[in-house]
């Protein structure tokens, strides 16, 4: 049990009261020695390695430690009263009811699962519903948003800012960074036609070194007069009649030229 703050109790304790070690009171209260040096229980117990009295000038500093239960010191503590740690919450009581009330308390705080902030336990049910970071259901598209599984599911702050008509740029690639609508279109096809486009740029593959050839494409694409890289390593500028090159075609996309597979391009 971790000790009490001393500003929660109604009335000053005692130097008897106090722990020396963490400057809180010693409850519940343990002694340490022969010569029965409080320490509070998260204090006390944290001595066991030491096995020795901390206490300066200690008598029974070279015996080994005896930390036991003060009954005695735990009876002086009915004599005062604490609050509750809890803002808003007007419950004074004995320390020995405080962690009884705590665990029942109306006023608790507790961190939200998605975000970690805190809230009151009785608040969070009604929290989740408008939490930023929790994920929904793509507005248009449901589940099977975007064709691949867990496409349809976006953090509640994307989402609307997809309704907005913004792209939130935190979204790391692979996690459907395009506009709400063409996020919802099924098509696999389409989605791996145009993975290197700058229109859909968040559609690469979820391995890392696609990501980095993504990334480093849509860098390509966005500068004037970009030039996309080949797999050769090759740069070719836009404007040039689709190639066929094996199974990948090369074709005007609506962010430039972009690569795909011939038979993703059978699209009715």
């Amino acid at each position: 049990m971790p000790s009490i703050a001393l500003d929660r109790f109604t009335s000053t304790l005692p130097d008897l009261l106090k722990c020396p070690a963490c400057k809180n009171a010693a409850y519940p209260p343990y002694l340490l020695c022969a010569s029965e040096h409080v320490r509070c229980s998260a204090c006390a117990f944290t001595l066991y390695a030491t096995d020795t009295c901390p206490d300066r000038g200690c008598a029974a500093a070279p015996l080994k430690l005896n930390v036991r239960r003060s009954p005695m010191l735990n009876r002086a503590f009915e004599a005062y009263k604490v609050k509750c740690r809890n803002p808003g919450c007007a419950w004074t009581g004995p320390a020995q009811n405080d962690e009884a009330h705590e665990a029942g308390c109306a006023f608790r705080q507790s961190p939200c699962s998605h975000c970690r902030r805190l809230y009151k336990t009785t608040d969070l049910e009604a929290h989740y519903k408008t939490c930023p970071e929790v994920k929904i259901e793509c507005p248009q598209g449901g589940k099977d948003c975007g064709g691949r599984k867990n496409h349809g599911w976006r953090k509640r702050r994307h989402a609307n800012a997809y309704r907005r008509g913004m792209r939130p740029m935190d979204m790391p690639c692979g996690r459907g960074l395009r506009d709400a609508h063409d996020a919802c279109q099924p098509c696999e096809a389409r989605r791996r036609l145009f993975h290197r486009s700058r229109e859909y740029q968040g559609v690469c593959q979820g391995d890392p070194e696609t990501q980095k050839r993504c990334r480093r494409q849509h860098r390509a694409l966005q500068r004037p007069g970009g030039r996309e890289e080949r797999p050769d390593g090759q740069a070719r500028g836009g404007g040039e009649a689709p190639r066929q090159h094996g199974h990948l075609v090369n074709i005007d996309g609506p962010g430039g030229v972009v690569r795909g597979d011939r038979q993703a391009i059978r699209i009715d």
